[in-house]
């Protein structure tokens, strides 16, 4: 996924504490409007909390914030993989239904996003027993609390009637009865100004904020055509080997050492060609008899044979 370099809802939380009420719609409508998507995919969340959701570093612009960790997503029609019943979501924004074993629902992710919506307004984690509680004892919601506009409450407490019937249905509907209030809110005044600040530390070098950065080798100069300076350098050197002529009757090789940088293991995996025998001085007068020049040549190639051999071996 993209990078989101601005942190979470909850280190937005942390920074500035209660959220000015015209902020706070806009991020919850951005929060339903992907939950719209995902439940037209017939795939529902299951944990939504501040954690889970991104923000991108928009400074003091319009914020951005994205749905993350799918971890426990459910998608309608998956075969149900345990037996007994599980309750699956962070304590303190599953839907009460949920404890009682209902099967997954849209109802239960709009749960979460009326403890969502609470969060923001009052900059602490409510306490959704006791409003589940004040809604079982008479059937009404809970009175407002204090920092939270008239408005914003009517929405809050269709999010989270303990009922699912009584719910708001779908996300889409969420969003029609926001969009009704915002202009019922209170103007934000100029010392409430939020910046999402860049929360990442600097990426370690050869990575982007799309991941490792690659670069294409360039081409050596020295080398062969079309190679690069990567492939230069895994390739063996090779070394120059010569065979001397014999200094005496019996014959002697004489292996020069590799170039630099080869070792005698790399001279031994590569096979040199034999060099040609160099011509032999005539034999002085009165020295070997007549018809050995042959015999001399003969021995002079099978040295350079067995030479190649012995490297080739």
């Amino acid at each position: 996924m993209d990078l989101a370099a601005g942190g979470t809802v909850s280190s937005l939380v942390g920074d500035y504490g209660p959220l000015p009420p015209r902020y706070a719609a806009l991020l919850v409508d951005q929060l339903l409007a992907g939950l719209e998507a995902v439940h037209g995919m017939r795939i529902l969340h299951r944990d939504i909390k501040p954690g889970n959701l991104l923000l991108e570093a928009t400074g003091t612009r319009r914020p951005v914030w994205r749905v993350g960790d799918f971890g426990l997503a459910h998608q309608d029609g998956d075969v149900r993989m345990t037996l007994v019943h599980q309750v699956i979501g962070t304590p303190g924004y599953i839907a009460p239904e949920q404890y009682e074993g209902a099967e997954p629902d849209p109802q239960a992710d709009l749960f979460a996003v009326g403890v969502v919506a609470l969060y923001l307004l009052t900059g602490t984690r409510p306490d959704t027993p006791a409003l589940v509680r004040g809604y079982s004892a008479d059937g009404t919601p809970p009175p407002e609390p204090e920092q939270i506009p008239e408005p914003w409450w009517q929405l809050i407490t269709q999010l989270l009637h303990p009922d699912p019937l009584q719910r708001l249905a779908t996300a889409d509907q969420a969003r029609t009865v926001l969009a009704a209030i915002v202009p019922q809110l209170p103007e934000p005044d100029s010392d409430s100004t939020i910046e999402v600040f860049d929360q990442l530390a600097p990426l370690p070098e050869g990575f982007g904020p799309e991941g490792p950065i690659t670069a294409e080798p360039s081409a050596t100069t020295d080398g062969a055509e079309g190679t690069s300076n990567t492939t230069a350098r895994l390739r063996r050197p090779t070394p120059s080997f010569s065979v001397a002529a014999p200094r005496s009757a019996a014959a002697r090789r004489s292996v020069v050492a590799p170039a630099d940088g080869a070792t005698s293991i790399t001279a031994r995996l590569t096979a040199p060609s034999p060099a040609a025998p160099e011509p032999v001085p005539p034999a002085p007068s009165g020295g070997l008899p007549a018809g050995t020049g042959w015999l001399t040549a003969l021995g002079l190639l099978l040295v350079a044979v067995g030479i190649w051999a012995w490297f080739q071996a």
